[in-house]
């Protein structure tokens, strides 16, 4: 059984079977965000009910500095299958 099938730094959630990364940079515009995702091959993080939504908003609030962030990624792909 594998806890995280996602690449070092990112972070496995079920529900969506999906792995989040939230870069550590200063506020940003949707673009620079959306520009910063592509770069790593992953993609800006969207969500269509409220546990996904949950989940980002704790995932942003748990890397310093607090505040609200512009540019949750999403990786495409799992490193391991579960």
């Amino acid at each position: 059984y594998i806890l995280n099938p996602c690449e070092k730094e990112y972070i496995y959630f079920r529900h969506t079977n999906k792995c989040y990364y939230s870069p550590e940079h200063d506020r940003r515009t949707f673009f620079a965000a959306r520009d910063q995702c592509a770069a790593i091959g992953a993609t800006m993080a969207s969500f269509q009910d409220r546990y996904t939504q949950q989940f980002i908003s704790k995932l942003c609030e748990s890397f310093p500095p607090r505040r609200p962030r512009v540019g949750v990624c999403v990786s495409p792909h799992l490193t391991h299958s579960l």
